[in-house]
């Protein structure tokens, strides 16, 4: 009885989703006059209101944890969800990595690039350069990172191998990284699946990792050193 009820809660949500995003978009490029702080604010409000409306409630915990200086957030990658998770309860000036597909969407595309999130492309190293590049610019103009370093999401909540690639720009800048940790969205909105589901979500935020031990090694050593002492914090509390 419970799949009646969530396909209208679906139909419901994803017109809201839609509707609403027209609406931030439309205010947004007027109001905001390309001031992040107020980009921001739209972007919390709206993440709020759909995930409200999609009868999702997020528990955060740790935000003490993150440092008063630019770092590079790494959560763990369940739903589609994530993103609006994020947005709604992190503070800061942040922007997010995305695959590159995802500027292509009408609205939503153009509120991306507007943004000033990056889009990622890794066909050709020369792409995988330039995407260092926005990283650092981003870095060095005071914005924080979220890179998710699964690159894809989980299908069943467990934790999938990270891509080492996603290291080169702590190994380059020497910026710490921020694990946050969620857990419960794929119950919400799972992968190839189109029906959103009432759900209670956990983000924990955990201490920031400096790689002091790692500063000795470089390259793919490096990445592949770092990615795993990230993914180990994370799939800790996962095990909880």
């Amino acid at each position: 009885m419970k799949i009646i009820p969530n396909f209208i809660r679906t139909l419901i949500w994803r017109a809201f989703t839609y509707s609403s995003m027209i609406i931030l978009a439309f205010l947004g490029f007027i109001v905001s006059f390309g001031n992040r702080k107020i980009i921001r604010a739209f972007e919390r409000l709206w993440s709020s209101f759909i995930l409200a409306v999609g009868g999702v409630r997020v528990q955060v915990s740790g935000l003490d944890n993150i440092p008063k200086r630019t770092v590079v957030f790494m959560p763990n990658h369940q739903s589609d969800l994530d993103w609006p998770i994020i947005l709604s309860v992190m503070p800061g000036d942040y922007v997010f990595l995305a695959k590159k597909e995802l500027f292509k969407v009408p609205i939503f595309g153009r509120w991306m690039k507007f943004a000033g999130h990056l889009p990622i492309e890794r066909t050709s190293v020369v792409k995988v350069y330039s995407a260092l590049r926005m990283m650092i610019r981003a870095l060095e103009n005071g914005q924080s990172l979220v890179i998710f370093p699964e690159g894809t999401r989980t299908p069943d909540g467990r934790l999938g191998q990270f891509g080492q690639a996603n290291f080169k720009i702590i190994e380059q800048t020497g910026v710490p990284v921020v694990p946050i940790v969620i857990d419960g969205s794929f119950k919400a909105l799972r992968k190839g699946n189109p029906i959103i589901k009432p759900a209670k979500v956990k983000l924990k935020i955990l201490k920031p990792i400096f790689f002091n031990k790692e500063k000795a090694i470089k390259g793919k050593e490096f990445c592949a050193a770092a990615a795993g002492e990230v993914r180990s914090a994370i799939q800790k509390e996962l095990e909880k």
